[in-house]
């Protein structure tokens, strides 16, 4: 498939369902390790914030995506630092700060439009965001969005107050 045709299926799912979702396999180079992520294609014509999710298999980062989909299309509006319990994760959502740097088809769909995006960051089994972690795990959940000033990491890694 080449790009014009897969865009073209991006548009025809947007006009279709609301929204696509485009997936991003991880990988392991030499260059490092780069988790997985899956994000949303189709709020921004609404201007509302495509959403993103890393670290979590492709088939639940979809039904997550789809659910705050389908919660969009029956009014909910998500905002910078809301929770949400969704497919049974504990979510915290933050800004993504360069959009347009990571969600590149968003970017090819949507051209010369300012693309808004939201992070949804998951809690890990026992109930800890990653800036909450007692070891930060970068590689399972990479951050693309900025913490607030109050939650960035100290040199000794401790929980936000």
């Amino acid at each position: 498939m080449t790009e014009e045709q897969s865009l073209a299926n991006v548009r025809d799912q947007i006009s279709r369902f609301g929204w696509s979702i485009t997936a991003v396999e991880g990988a392991v180079d030499d260059e490092g390790v780069f988790p997985a992520f899956a994000y949303s294609i189709g709020f921004t014509r609404h201007r509302l914030p495509e959403i993103l999710i890393s670290g979590r298999p492709t088939e639940e980062a979809y039904q997550v995506l789809n659910q705050l989909g389908n919660g969009i299309k029956r009014g909910l509006r998500l905002v910078p630092e809301v929770r949400l319990t969704i497919a049974g994760l504990n979510l915290f959502f933050l800004p993504i700060a360069s959009p347009a740097n990571v969600l590149l088809t968003a970017g090819a769909v949507y051209q010369n439009r300012q693309i808004e995006a939201l992070q949804a960051i998951w809690a890990d089994s026992e109930g800890h965001f990653p800036w909450e972690q007692a070891i930060p795990d970068d590689l399972t959940q990479p951050l693309f969005c900025q913490l607030p000033n109050r939650w960035h990491y100290c040199q000794e890694h401790q929980p936000p107050e």
